[in-house]
């Protein structure tokens, strides 16, 4: 057996031997032997309702035609048994849709089906899970290559993000009608990053050098002592960063020292060429005649402060980006049963939104890729 393309292709060698008797009234009897090669095409094809059809030709030819060799001379006996030979090609030909049949297509593909409905984990950190529910299954033939024959299905359904505990699985259906029409490839869901947002606190408590003491000049009031305390961030509207920044500032002119937390609020940006979330601009939330309140305002709004707590607003993201899209391509690939196994592969992924949560700041990627479900372990 062999083939490429569509076709699948039989081949058996026979070798015949008959018995002859009364030859032409001079040899009273004779073993005949002869030898031909039988062939057979197979191109196959699966309707509506996944039953098998093969359209298949058959025929043979002689390598060496049946006969005896009398006195020198070959006296063949072909014509005699072909019919025999095309009647026994008859029952080999009528017999292999009932082997192809046998294959059990149907109840393959039907477990295959019943395994898509199901939720798997993405990621831990935050808990996310890809839910998949298919809706059709299209064909658009097989492929008969490197000893095996390949059916090409692809499955159409709607692709699920959750975040949490793992949702429930849908309820399967029965295996639907085969389609003619097959959907685009590939499939495409969201997978969450989450930057906690303790790393973005220390990384403004460095910047602004916590606890040490620092003299900064500082318009209409002069030469003051600042030293920068603990920075606090969290979630706060419309998704965006409440920054806030314990000071303590002593004028060198005055006979007081000034002590609080000035909120500052930000939008977060998503560089994906870089891979890096960062803020535009940094605003004081609160506005108050308050004596105080404005001094450490205006600390916080020297462009040598502003632009070392700005850029410290940064996180790259590379490393999280890489762990996530690791991990989800090895939720894709894995064993479903002992004979079906899930393949799959990223293609792209890009993010395509930040947004500051309760947890940390979420950055929402988009990804794209393939999967397929094969029978076999994959080759390594």
């Amino acid at each position: 057996m062999s083939g490429s393309g569509q076709t699948l292709a039989m081949a058996m060698p026979v070798n015949i031997e008959i018995s002859t008797k009364d030859v032409g009234g001079i040899i009273k009897s004779e073993t005949a032997t002869g030898s031909a090669n039988v062939r057979a095409s197979a191109a196959a094809d699966i309707d509506e309702n996944w039953t098998t059809t093969a359209a298949i030709n058959a025929d043979y030819s002689w390598n060496d035609r049946i006969g005896v060799n009398i006195l020198g001379q070959r006296i063949t006996f072909a014509s005699k048994v072909d019919p025999k030979v095309r009647e026994a090609i008859g029952k080999f030909q009528r017999s292999i849709p009932a082997q192809i049949e046998a294959l059990a297509l149907k109840d393959r593909l039907s477990e295959a089906w019943a395994k898509g409905f199901s939720a798997i984990q993405l990621s831990d950190n935050p808990a996310a899970w890809l839910r998949f529910t298919p809706g059709s299954v299209g064909y658009s033939g097989y492929e008969v290559s490197d000893g095996a024959i390949r059916l090409s299905l692809m499955a159409n359904g709607v692709t699920e993000t959750f975040l949490g505990p793992k949702p429930s699985d849908p309820k399967p259906v029965p295996l639907p009608k085969l389609a003619r029409n097959l959907p685009p490839a590939g499939f495409q869901f969201y997978l969450p990053v989450l930057a906690n947002y303790n790393t973005l606190e220390e990384g403004a408590e460095k910047a602004l050098r916590r606890g040490e003491e620092q003299t900064f000049d500082v318009p209409n009031v002069g030469k003051v002592k600042v030293t920068f305390n603990d920075v606090t961030i969290y979630q706060t509207t419309n998704g965006a960063l409440a920054i806030g920044v314990e000071i303590n500032a002593d004028p060198a002119d005055e006979f007081f020292d000034t002590n609080g937390t000035i909120w500052l609020s930000a939008v977060p940006k998503i560089d994906n060429a870089r891979r890096v979330a960062s803020v535009d601009d940094l605003r004081i939330a609160t506005k108050t005649d308050n004596g105080a309140f404005k001094l450490l305002a205006s600390i916080l709004s020297l462009r040598v402060v502003n632009d070392r707590l700005k850029g410290a607003m940064r996180y790259d993201f590379n490393q999280k980006y890489a762990e996530a899209l690791a991990k989800a391509n090895s939720a894709l690939n894995r064993e479903l049963t002992e004979s079906l196994y899930l393949t799959g592969q990223i293609t792209n992924a890009v993010v395509d939104r930040v947004v500051a949560t309760p947890e940390g700041l979420f950055l929402g990627l988009d990804v794209t890729g393939t999967a397929a479900l094969r029978y076999g372990k994959p080759a390594s």
